[in-house]
């Protein structure tokens, strides 16, 4: 995939996120809150929801969905979910390093719930 992020993994309407939102599976630890679903299609699909609520500044919620979408696009996801990533206002004043090997924690528990999930 190189350096880009096309349109083919991310979320891009309000049915897909819907979809996530309806009927899910819930991650979270300080600084996440992760919903995600299986998918049916043949790549795993990022969304974000970054709230102005609890992230006021725009500068701040540009730097999380960046962060966010350099740990997808670098973590591997061996199966096929649509995410929906919402950051929690603990994310910020907190290292990117910080923040992105929770993401990439994250990631893994996905992977290996789905793993179980999927084998029974």
């Amino acid at each position: 995939m190189g350096q880009q992020f096309p349109r083919s993994i991310r979320l891009l309407n309000s049915a897909d996120y819907s979809n996530v939102f309806a009927v899910n599976h819930r991650l979270a630890d300080r600084y996440w809150t992760i919903l995600y679903r299986h998918s049916s299609r043949d790549v795993s699909r990022l969304g974000m929801a970054v709230a102005k609520k609890h992230i006021r500044r725009a500068v701040d919620r540009n730097r999380l969905k960046r962060l966010i979408r350099e740990s997808f696009r670098t973590g591997l996801i061996p199966v096929t979910v649509d995410i929906v990533v919402m950051p929690r206002a603990s994310c910020l004043g907190v290292d990117n390093g910080d923040l992105i090997i929770s993401l990439h924690k994250q990631w893994s528990r996905i992977s290996s719930k789905c793993a179980k999930q999927c084998a029974t």
